[in-house]
């Protein structure tokens, strides 16, 4: 190919007669090889990290079949996010449940390593769109930083009960506690 500075006239330059006898790029103006960079608009694996910078939002997944005060036709559930092992298993996962009835659950899971059992947290609407909140239950005696769940509090509550040895539940009345404590209120007259 010869170009002409003071004309930038070009001359003696090939092309291609159709698409198919085309050379494709390979990299990008970076220098990254296109194929191994870029995913394909309709899905690929990606390994290595991936880091994503000074972006609000960082990540959007749009999920299709559910739209927002339309209930689905069918019960739905979604998987938008998910960490897998390298066996496929799931580590945790966000889940997505709407029903028919309007009923909604967004759920956090995360699955036991050991084992591949797990458990989730949840927030739930109902379908007259109440909220309520889902959690593990700890055993009575955890003491740790763990969510008391209402079930958790109604158990320690109903375990305080084998502790009152007398009772006298009056304007003027007693707790008597096993270990010899009273808790006594009332009026003096």
């Amino acid at each position: 190919m010869n170009v002409d500075n003071t004309s930038t006239k070009v001359s003696n330059a090939t092309h291609a007669d159709s698409a198919d006898t085309a050379t494709r790029a390979t990299q990008d103006s970076d220098g990254n090889v296109i194929k191994n960079t870029y995913m394909k608009v309709g899905g690929s694996t990606i390994s290595g990290n991936i880091t994503i910078q000074n972006a609000s939002p960082a990540m959007t997944l749009k999920t299709t079949g559910l739209t927002i005060g339309t209930n689905p036709s069918s019960n739905t559930s979604k998987y938008p996010l998910q960490l897998l092992d390298n066996n496929g298993a799931r580590l945790y996962s966000i889940f997505k449940y709407v029903g028919t009835n309007g009923e909604s659950s967004t759920r956090l899971y995360d699955y036991n390593h050991k084992n591949g059992g797990g458990d989730y947290i949840g927030i739930n609407h109902n379908s007259a769109g109440n909220v309520f909140t889902y959690a593990p239950t700890p055993a009575t005696s955890d003491n740790s930083t763990q969510i008391a769940t209402t079930a958790f509090v109604k158990s320690v509550i109903a375990g305080m009960n084998d502790y009152v040895v007398a009772k006298s539940i009056a304007a003027n009345g007693y707790i008597q506690f096993n270990s010899g404590l009273v808790i006594m209120w009332g009026t003096v007259a």
